[in-house]
């Protein structure tokens, strides 16, 4: 070992109070959490709560517009079969091997539009 000491307080001292080292309150049952987060952090914890009477179902938020879209994205989760997300998987691949874009992303969008397609001329 080279004779180098690390400087821990110092490490510390720069940690404590970080959302990963935060302070905890001394058996307070009752601790205030600060209207404002410090310079540069980010709010966790009882700040984040919705009000009482928020709607229980999340409204979504549509997502950044690629470049020349017309139609904007929408981010949601949707359940998949495990062979589904094999062929998805392995599809995508393939075209990023060939050159191409590879999205799975995109390939979902396609599947859609041609299902909503089927179903209007019903």
């Amino acid at each position: 070992m080279s004779g180098k000491k690390l400087n821990t307080e110092a490490i510390t001292s720069e940690l404590a109070g970080s959302a990963f080292f935060p302070i905890k309150p001394a058996n307070n049952r009752h601790t205030e959490v600060p209207s404002e987060p410090p310079t540069g952090a980010t709010p966790v914890g009882p700040t984040d709560r919705k009000p009482d009477n928020a709607a229980a179902k999340p409204v979504p938020k549509p997502v950044s517009k690629p470049r020349g879209a017309a139609r904007p994205y929408v981010r949601r989760t949707f359940d998949l079969y495990e062979d589904q997300l094999a062929y998805l998987t392995r599809a995508s691949l393939e075209e990023r091997l060939a050159g191409g874009e590879g999205s799975m992303n995109a390939m979902v969008r396609e599947a859609l539009d041609a299902f909503i397609a089927q179903q209007k001329k019903r």
